[in-house]
């Protein structure tokens, strides 16, 4: 793969593995507490990027595979799972979502020629 890719699955990588570090340790009153996003609780942030990992890992698998993205349907079903989590369901779903899609990017072949 290129370096630049490399650097970006990299950050990609530390990104995660500190964000999972961090949403393992937090209570139901972190989770619920107010985040960066103003209308957001702490969970629901970590909603949208456990949903985002899920949806991106069946955009990326569509166009390894040669069958394209799925459809509007299935980005709202991934979308009204994670809205119906709980907080503390929110936190421990997002770390395997998450997990999986950056693996799957580490996992990539060399022979796909991204550009440097």
């Amino acid at each position: 793969m290129s370096e630049r890719a490399d650097r970006i699955i990299a950050a990609l990588r530390s990104g995660h593995d500190h964000l999972a570090s961090l949403a393992g340790g937090w209570g139901a009153g972190d989770l619920t507490r107010a985040s960066g996003a103003a209308e957001w609780d702490v969970s629901q942030v970590l909603s949208h990027l456990g949903s985002g990992a899920e949806i991106g890992l069946a955009t990326l698998e569509g166009a390894l595979e040669g069958t394209g993205p799925k459809d509007a349907d299935f980005n709202k079903s991934v979308w009204a799972r994670w809205d119906a989590m709980s907080p503390g369901e929110r936190a421990e779903a997002f770390v395997p979502a998450n997990e999986a899609l950056v693996a799957r990017y580490e996992s990539v072949s060399n022979r796909l020629g991204f550009p440097g």
